[in-house]
């Protein structure tokens, strides 16, 4: 069998080998001269010939891959015994480089020939297919000439069949959805009706374009809003308007009935020939007419609906939407956030967005909040009553966030599906709040701190009150014992008016306080002597100073004053430069010294700027102590020269006069050394100042004038009813506004020469009581000198008096020099 089947091989094939696979060798039975055999035997050696591995190796390198993709790998001898197993010959065509022949086309041929446990012969032939491969060729290019010829006879024909029937199936088609169908030649100006269901002209007849064009055009209510249309359709303008177009489509309306006239180029040699349409198109126009509309309802609630989507965007920094039974997210929105908490369109699982959102944006402090807060598993069940829960949050940047989950969707058992999950930028509200939180901590700091101060302030209150009180009373149970000794009585006085004159000014000091607090301090202007104010307060200072063996430094000797003529509150200058004062000598030492004096430091027309300098070599203050000095209810608690501790308010009233004067106050202080105080006041000169000039004054003589004394009080009705009676004056009591009113009334005209009237009383108060009077139609109720005598004494008291209708004011307790004065003015 092997003889013949190597004699049928060697009839066809160019080289034969017989192989055995598993022993790996080879046998050269046949090849030609000239073909990759030969040129194998004249490169290799006797030993590589023999092996069939090396053997296909070597044809490898001349075997063109792309031509046969998988054959390499099937000439290995493991894959070639499997193929051959199951099929007695496998083949193969193939393309290799160029033999020394030029041969590059091959067949090969593997034929099994015997198998058994240590042997697999095969027979292998090549053979060389050059010639075969040129005649197939040269088969495919005459097929593809004949492929061409037959589609190009194809085209000729079709295109023959199309120029013949083109225009029936335009005609058919249009005769179908068209009312009107004219076959037009413009060229030659001829028009015939194909069809016409309106019967605009007559159908046997030949007509020429333009005739029946002029008819259309002579329709008034078509001519009218339809000269564009019309225009299109002149001879001349549709034949230079379907020389460059194949068709045309025109619109028009007559008698409110929307038409389509649709024209179509007839292919032809000779002109430009169209067929002419025109439908009704309401039903079109209508239906199209509804889509328009309904698309701009559409878009309106689709705008609608965007800018809602972009108001609500603009509020959040970002949105992602969370599908909790998928446990996936995605990111709808997002704009500057720390580290792009949300990344704008990403997507991914929930854990991600967890981890994203906790570990690497939140600051530290707050992961576990926030871990508990977007813990997805329990999210539903938080949220089963509600609508939206929310955290504030610090990011790792130190911003602020405010964290929601809002309900998005739910399944029909009502179990939470979806959520949105949004972040706000709150870090401006949030500062203001930790700001404001941070202030009200302050606030009730500085609350608490100022009750404790009230607190130990009523306590020292207490004890300086009492103090002068204890004084009185010890001095009025002396005075008893010491009934017939004159020095002694005398003595007991000066003492008691010394307790009364510090209770007046401890009640004086809380008043002003009282006003400062509540924003009622008022500084009336009036015109006042700066000299003549300095020299009172110098008499007092120096006379106290005598009093405690202080030695008195200053007043005119150093003080520089060129004008002295001022328009200001002369009340509140004197408090604050006595409450200074009044301190240097309280906190001063025994054989110390006071320095007080005033200079000008410099003035224009109008204004001048005042120097107050007073200073001590006392006890001073400690440099703690400085700081709170100007604060109310603040005593550094010294003993004093007097005897009498501080209010606490004394410098702090001060403060608050020289800041509403518009001035400033410094102050420089050493223990043990002393303390200075500078307070520098703009004043306003006066530009027409009254000058006191010196009278001979004389004796206030009041005897046998008679007096109303209006008070409630009656230990007070009892003082003042003396008080005038040794002034020589006979009073008529009376108890409240009310009686003193009746008895005016009731009284002949110039009764009374003065009414003292009391202000605060029952039944009818004394400001009510002086309108009244001074209402009656009588003579004497205009004239008739009204005094207040009252312990309401600020200047808005004071002022509200003189409004009523008052003449004067002396304030409690009543200072018989300073009620005499008045009473001089009055006379």
């Amino acid at each position: 069998m092997k003889k013949e089947l190597y004699e049928a091989l060697c009839s066809d094939f160019t080289a034969i080998f017989q192989c055995d696979l598993i022993k790996d060798t080879l046998e050269i039975i046949k090849y030609d001269t000239g073909t990759h055999t030969d040129a194998a035997i004249q490169k290799l050696d006797s030993k590589t010939l023999s092996k069939y591995t090396e053997m296909i190796n070597y044809f490898h390198t001349l075997y063109i891959q792309d031509s046969a993709i998988d054959f390499w790998n099937e000439l290995q001898p493991n894959h070639l015994m499997h193929l051959l197993k199951h099929q007695s010959i496998v083949k193969y065509r193939f393309k290799t480089k160029p033999n020394p022949k030029g041969n590059q086309y091959h067949s090969f041929r593997a034929i099994k020939l015997n198998e058994d446990e240590d042997s697999f012969e095969v027979v292998i032939g090549i053979k060389i297919m050059d010639d075969l491969m040129q005649q197939h060729h040269q088969n495919e290019i005459r097929l593809q000439e004949l492929v061409e010829e037959k589609n190009l006879q194809k085209e000729k024909l079709e295109a023959a069949y199309k120029k013949t029937s083109e225009i029936e199936s335009t005609l058919l088609a249009l005769c179908n959805d068209y009312n009107v169908v004219y076959l037009c030649d413009l060229e030659n100006d001829s028009l015939r009706v194909i069809k016409d269901t309106y019967s605009l002209i007559n159908a046997n007849l030949e007509h020429s374009y333009s005739s029946v064009f002029s008819t259309f055009q002579s329709i008034e209510s078509l001519k009218k809003d339809n000269e564009n249309y019309l225009d299109c359709l002149k001879r001349e303008n549709l034949i230079e308007t379907m020389q460059n177009q194949d068709e045309l489509s025109l619109q028009f309306c007559f008698k409110e009935i929307y038409m389509e006239t649709r024209i179509v180029k007839v292919p032809s040699n000779h002109g430009v020939k169209v067929i002419l349409g025109s439908r009704n198109i309401n039903d079109i126009v209508k239906k199209r007419e509804e889509q328009n509309k309904q698309l701009q309802d559409t878009l309106i609630v689709e705008r609608t609906f965007n800018n809602i989507i972009r108001a609500i965007g603009s509020i959040y920094n970002g949105i992602a939407t969370i599908n909790l039974v998928d446990k996936t997210y995605m990111i709808l929105s997002n704009k500057n956030l720390d580290k792009d908490i949300f990344k704008p369109h990403s997507t991914g699982s929930i854990e991600q967005l967890k981890d994203i959102f906790v570990n690497v944006n939140a600051a530290p402090k707050y992961k576990d909040d926030i871990l508990e807060f977007i813990n997805f598993t329990t999210l539903p069940d938080r949220m089963k009553d509600k609508q939206m829960i929310s955290m504030e949050l610090e990011g790792i940047s130190g911003r602020w966030y405010t964290c929601s989950f809002i309900v998005e969707k739910k399944d029909k058992d009502g179990n939470i599906t979806d959520v949105l999950m949004t972040i706000s930028d709150i870090d401006e509200i949030k500062h203001k709040e930790l700001e404001v939180k941070e202030k009200l901590k302050e606030a009730a700091e500085k609350a608490n701190q100022a009750n404790v101060a009230k607190t130990n302030f009523l306590r020292r209150m207490s004890h300086d009150i009492r103090t002068p009180l204890n004084g009185i009373v010890g001095m009025i149970n002396l005075a008893q014992r010491y009934g017939n000794d004159k020095e002694k009585l005398y003595e007991c006085k000066e003492k008691v008016l010394t307790s009364l004159d510090y209770l007046l000014s401890l009640i004086n000091d809380i008043l002003d306080m009282s006003k400062v607090e509540s924003n009622a301090l008022v500084l009336e202007p009036k015109p006042f002597d700066l000299i003549e104010t300095l020299n009172s307060i110098i008499a007092i200072i120096e006379t106290s100073a005598n009093e405690h063996n202080i030695q008195f430094i200053g007043g005119k000797s150093l003080s520089y004053i060129p004008h002295r003529y001022f328009i200001g509150s002369q009340e509140y200058l004197n408090r604050l430069l006595m409450n200074i004062a009044s301190n240097a000598i309280k906190y001063n030492k025994e054989n110390g010294s006071i320095t007080l004096y005033c200079k000008e430091i410099s003035s224009n027309e109008n204004m001048a700027l005042m120097q107050f300098v007073c200073s001590d070599t006392g006890l001073g203050m400690s440099e703690e102590f400085q700081k709170h000095a100007f604060e109310p209810f603040t005593c550094e608690g010294k003993a004093t020269i007097t005897g009498y501790s501080g209010t606490g308010l004394g410098l702090s009233i001060v403060k608050d006069i020289v800041d509403i004067m518009d001035g400033s106050i410094e102050m420089d202080s050493k223990e043990n050394v002393g303390t200075t105080f500078v307070v520098t006041i703009p004043l306003q000169m006066d530009s027409n100042p009254k000058v006191k000039v010196q009278k001979n004054e004389k004796e206030l003589n009041l005897s046998g004038k008679k007096a109303l004394l209006v008070e409630d009080n009656e230990i007070n009705l009892e003082i003042a009813t003396i008080m005038l009676q040794d002034l020589g004056l006979i009073v008529t009591p009376a108890q409240n506004g009310k009686e003193a009113l009746d008895i005016f009334e009731q009284s002949d005209t110039h009764t009374f020469d003065y009414i003292f009237m009391d202000v605060m009383m029952p039944v009818m108060d004394g400001l009510e009581a002086t309108r009244r009077i001074r209402s009656l139609n009588r003579e004497d109720a205009k004239t008739t000198p009204i005094i207040a005598l009252s312990a309401n004494a600020f200047e808005d008291d004071i002022k509200e008096c003189l409004d009523a209708g008052m003449n004067a004011h002396v304030a409690k307790p009543i200072d018989v020099n300073a009620l005499k004065e008045e009473l001089s003015l009055l006379s």
